[in-house]
């Protein structure tokens, strides 16, 4: 009991108000929205699910709400890459069930030696306590179901907070339009101060780098995680080194970019992956029936492959036209070059017109075979 109250006091007496996202640029009328949300819910503990793609700062603006909210908060915990962090093994989930709930309790009551050897400790220690719980990047529905499922033991001024990038695990959680934020891409003037804050360390360009800013803000295609990887990368560089830079930044995705925009293409199933590849070297910005009429045959179950894809944020239909993000896109062609890149010919798409017209003069078997099949009066 004297550790407990010493911890207590510790952390209030330690609490100072963070300004660590102050500057953060458009982020004070996103939470506003958040905020407006679940001030309209009627469910006494509150749950909000911030979702989007990959790099659109769903985490940033859950930490912002967090410590805005928590100083309310007897017990507060922010549990973070809840993904990347606690996998499922094979066939048994209940083992990693305790480990997430450890977790949890962990930080919440701030002691190390909690042991939860069973399911219904969670509930035994947090029943009637009033809790501030973000689970960030949450990609799997058992994790939910370890933490966030059973709301009615906690106390009713609780509040939990999801972030992820699939709308169909809120669905589940039986969320409806009032408990789901839906992040939205910066605005270009918003996209250009984001950039410029890491880029040059102000809300705008240097005299001389105004264009090259704006199209460095183009390339990144409003993703604040492309905007702040490119910005830092070319901070304190001469305007020459910008020009030179370009041509890459064009072409190849950055190593952090693609690493986090890959987790999500990584975890689809082997169908969904390949309808990936498909959209991103050919059908983007195609109507959705055109799609599924040119892939009816292909055995990949577009009809669910496509929602799939939507849901987990990595396409976007609008008007029945199917819309994918530039660097998402960029990320899919890229996975594919990598397939050979050495011999185009080995890969299963050819984008760039130089390589089709090589391949297709190598061998050229395969290019009377395509002639006959576009222009049959070709061979005769």
């Amino acid at each position: 009991m004297i550790n407990k109250i010493a911890s207590d006091v510790t952390a209030v007496l330690g609490f100072t108000p963070s300004k660590d996202f102050d500057d953060f640029i458009g982020i004070g009328a996103r939470i506003i929205e958040i905020k407006s949300k679940l001030i309209l819910q009627s469910e006494e503990v509150k749950v909000i699910g911030v979702v989007g793609p990959p790099g659109i700062g769903k985490t940033t603006i859950a930490r912002v709400l967090f410590n805005q909210l928590s100083p309310g908060f007897p017990f507060s915990t922010f549990l973070e890459n809840i993904r990347g962090s606690y996998e499922k093994p094979c066939g048994n989930d209940y083992q990693v069930k305790l480990c997430l709930q450890k977790k949890l309790l962990s930080q919440i009551f701030n002691q190390r030696d909690i042991e939860v050897r069973h399911l219904g400790v969670a509930q035994e220690m947090m029943s009637d306590k009033k809790v501030l719980v973000v689970l960030d990047e949450v990609g799997s529905w058992w994790q939910l179901a370890a933490t966030a499922d059973q709301r009615g033991w906690l106390d009713p001024r609780s509040i939990i907070i999801i972030t992820t990038e699939d709308k169909k695990l809120l669905k589940a959680l039986g969320l409806g339009i009032n408990h789901i934020y839906q992040m939205e891409f910066p605005t270009s003037s918003e996209s250009l101060q984001i950039f410029c804050q890491y880029a040059f360390g102000q809300t705008s360009p240097y005299y001389g780098f105004e264009s090259l800013a704006w199209e460095v803000t183009s390339l990144s295609g409003d993703l604040p995680l492309g905007l702040r990887v490119m910005g830092s990368y070319l901070r304190g560089m001469s305007r020459d080194y910008w020009i030179d830079a370009l041509p890459r930044l064009r072409s190849s995705l950055d190593t952090e970019i693609e690493s986090t925009l890959r987790f999500s293409y990584d975890v689809l199933s082997d169908k969904d992956k390949a309808l990936f590849l498909h959209i991103a070297c050919f059908f983007v910005g195609f109507g959705e029936d055109f799609i599924k009429r040119c892939l009816e045959k292909s055995g990949l179950d577009v009809n669910h492959g496509l929602q799939v894809l939507a849901n987990k944020t990595l396409i976007s239909i609008e008007n029945r036209y199917v819309k994918m993000h530039c660097l998402l896109q960029q990320m899919g062609r890229e996975i594919v070059k990598k397939e050979s890149s050495e011999e185009p010919g080995d890969r299963q798409f050819l984008m760039d017109t130089m390589e089709i017209s090589d391949v297709l003069e190598e061998d050229t078997e395969f290019f009377f075979y395509i002639c006959s099949l576009l222009f049959p009066w070709f061979i005769r």
